[in-house]
């Protein structure tokens, strides 16, 4: 018999909705809808607690990995990204480089991350107008050993640059290095509705599992924590 035990206690006093999530993009590769009607990204919305779908032929190819945010009533896409270019709110690769993760392994100029999950869009807490992109880095693999997913970068994206579509200030800066999970990256708003707790996986062996709880107040992080999840076997 296994048993899996995670207990997690934090006290709120409020809780804020937000509705970042409302739209969702899914599909292939986008093309000139010219060409072929039926090959488009898929865009759903959620607004009203009702599906809405539309078609869009952006150009944008996802793979294993995805984000999207839009603004806080859930009218519009913001930001998308697919783990390696970084889209503004009409779909067109953000200026003047829309390139992140450099150097990853499965690395494409237009293709998507491989990595399930691999990245993350937020609102930067106490910022109206600055969003990150948080991702994985895949190294290459050393001799006896698998992949290595040992870095934890981040990009930030200035939207009021560019007549409101935005820019990337920043990129590629390292958050921080470990032995990582292959993606699985996973937030949640803390209940001031502006913070955010990160979770991701540590890549262990054994029947013990780890993950790091990151607390991100404002520009910095200011609680690291590696919890373990215990599986008895």
């Amino acid at each position: 018999m296994r048993f899996v035990y995670l207990v997690l206690i934090f006290y709120t006093n409020c809780l804020i909705a937000q509705k970042e999530d409302y739209n969702w993009l899914i599909g292939y590769r986008g093309t000139n809808s010219g060409s072929n009607p039926l090959i488009s990204v898929c865009k759903m919305n959620f607004k009203n607690e009702n599906l809405t779908i539309t078609r869009d032929s952006a150009l944008i190819y996802y793979n294993q990995s995805n984000s999207i945010i839009s603004d806080r009533i859930g009218e519009r896409i913001l930001l998308t990204t697919n783990g390696f270019q970084l889209y503004n709110s009409i779909l067109n690769k953000l200026f003047p480089d829309c390139y992140i993760n450099i150097g990853s392994l499965s690395w494409s100029e237009v293709g998507g991350d491989v990595l399930k999950q691999g990245c993350i869009l937020l609102l930067t807490p106490g910022s109206l107008t600055e969003y990150r992109c948080l991702y994985l880095w895949m190294g290459e693999p050393k001799i006896d050993s698998f992949v290595q997913t040992n870095r934890f970068y981040e990009a930030k994206i200035d939207l009021n640059k560019n007549g409101g579509l935005g820019e990337i200030i920043s990129k590629d800066e390292l958050i921080m290095a470990a032995p990582f999970e292959y993606g699985k990256i996973t937030s949640c708003r803390h209940a001031n509705g502006r913070d955010w707790w990160i979770i991701l996986p540590k890549d262990t062996v054994g029947i013990c599992m780890y993950f790091y709880l990151i607390l991100w107040v404002s520009a910095c992080i200011i609680l690291r924590l590696l919890i373990p999840l215990h599986i008895q076997v």
